[in-house]
């Protein structure tokens, strides 16, 4: 594949995420606020864990938001180390989402699906070969809000891609605006 045909590809997956969540959005305000009342949501998410593959180590910080709907724009990064060496895959991966989020004074649960960009490393006896592709994520949030602005709580993350598929489960810190 060209870089020119994984773009066309990256594309057309935001412009689908886009459509779906348009679709599915009800555009509905509640009834006990007036016109003028904006309920804007944003929270951020920086989590540590780990892979599928034996030794994989995780790290990732997401900021999340929206009004109506919600948005996610994540980067998310993998390390797949051998019991003694240097890694032998690096992930990193960038991705927009859409979801949907539900939440309470203690709790906090949201899901999210959209395109990314992944740049993955390989490193095999001795050579080096790099890689950039495209592909679908899939982010779920499950928080514990102790305080009403700050939770910790844990996050499963799948990419699904051309080149290297990479999921997590990761532990994380909650940080949003809640008053």
């Amino acid at each position: 594949m060209g870089g020119n045909d994984e773009t066309k590809i990256f594309l057309i997956l935001i412009s689908f995420s886009l459509f779906v969540n348009l679709h599915g959005s009800s555009g509905k305000i509640p009834e006990n606020l007036s016109n003028n009342t904006k309920i804007y949501k944003e929270w951020i998410n920086m989590g540590l864990g780990h892979g599928t593959l034996p030794f994989v180590i995780n790290m990732a910080i997401s900021y999340n938001f929206g009004y109506r709907s919600f948005h996610q724009v994540a980067y998310n990064f993998f390390e797949d180390h051998p019991l003694f060496g240097t890694p032998l895959h690096i992930v990193r991966a960038i991705n927009y989402g859409m979801g949907v989020r539900k939440t309470n004074r203690f709790l906090h649960i949201s899901i999210f699906s959209g395109p990314a960009f992944s740049y993955i490393r390989r490193e095999y006896k001795g050579s080096e070969r790099s890689k950039k592709t495209v592909g679908i994520v899939i982010n779920t949030q499950l928080f514990i809000k102790p305080i009403a602005e700050i939770g910790l709580g844990v996050e499963l993350y799948y990419n699904l891609n051309f080149e290297k598929n990479v999921s997590a489960i990761r532990f994380s810190f909650h940080f949003n605006n809640t008053k």
